[in-house]
């Protein structure tokens, strides 16, 4: 009778993660405000423990009056992706818009990524990948941002639910 527990429990914790993948996930989506430098944490999924991740993100004007956002995220903590299941080879950030739709932001190379978009809307996301230059997700997500760390400033925010293929 013990053996039989011990199965279940097992098949149990087998179909758990599974499930979390398949799972959607709901983050929020900032409108960035021009010139202001904005810190968001990002926080675990409970896909891998221990990770710790921030971004930040500035919203600018160019001289040719074009507008980017720069965002710098930084992870802590993070276990080299083969540690999470063998077949993982790689961090991918990915921009959430107000739709739910996701866009590739990049490989977290080492444990930093810099990089600049059109975007002035979006949350972020990070996953675990099988291919590092993947084009949509199909891995795991370990990190999400919330709420902006800055106090006493309004921003426009939009709770979303985001998914990838499968």
């Amino acid at each position: 009778m013990r053996i039989r527990g011990y199965l279940y429990l097992l098949s149990v914790a087998l179909l758990v993660p599974s499930f979390a993948q398949a799972a959607d996930r709901t983050v929020y989506v900032l409108q960035f405000p021009p010139d202001q430098d904005i810190s968001l944490v990002l926080y675990r999924t409970g896909v891998v423990p221990k990770i710790e991740g921030t971004a930040d993100v500035k919203h600018r004007f160019k001289k040719s009056r074009q507008r980017t956002t720069s965002v710098e995220i930084s992870m802590h903590g993070a276990p080299a992706p083969s540690d999470v299941k063998p077949e993982f080879k790689a961090y991918v950030a990915w921009a959430v818009d107000a739709k739910g739709g996701l866009t590739r932001l990049g490989q977290i190379a080492g444990k930093e990524l810099k990089v600049e978009t059109e975007l002035q809307s979006f949350g972020l996301v990070i996953s675990v990948e099988t291919d590092p230059l993947a084009e949509s997700p199909k891995g795991l997500f370990v990190l999400e941002s919330e709420f902006p760390v800055k106090k006493n400033s309004f921003f426009g925010m939009t709770k979303v639910v985001y998914t990838h293929d499968q």
